[in-house]
């Protein structure tokens, strides 16, 4: 540390971790309020929480109810294996949840 406080990296630095730090309490808050969330492979990512969630019975229902009000509701495609199958993806502030449907 400089004479005068933080330069600009260490700054920078600190206001990531902080934010991550921010992100992890706000996930593991968010699993241990709704245990009903379920299928999912989570990223945590300095600044973002991604998940995908596969379309088990109400998992659109249960992530729509369990996320702060949701800024962005996208409907679109992914492939799989070749094949193509529909996912609805939530976008809401730090926080993306994809829900792919199954392929049939």
């Amino acid at each position: 540390m400089s004479p005068h406080g933080l330069g600009e990296t260490a700054a920078t630095y600190l206001a990531h971790a902080e934010q991550f730090s921010r992100d992890m309490t706000w996930a593991g808050e968010l699993f241990a309020t709704h245990p009903e969330l379920r299928g999912m492979e989570a990223h945590i990512r300095p600044g973002r929480v991604e998940i995908v969630t596969f379309g088990l019975n109400g998992a659109l229902r249960d992530w729509t109810r369990a996320l702060p009000p949701i800024v962005v509701h996208d409907t679109g495609l992914y492939t799989s294996n070749q094949l193509v199958g529909v996912t609805d993806v939530l976008k809401t502030g730090h926080c993306t949840v994809t829900v792919r449907r199954p392929l049939s």
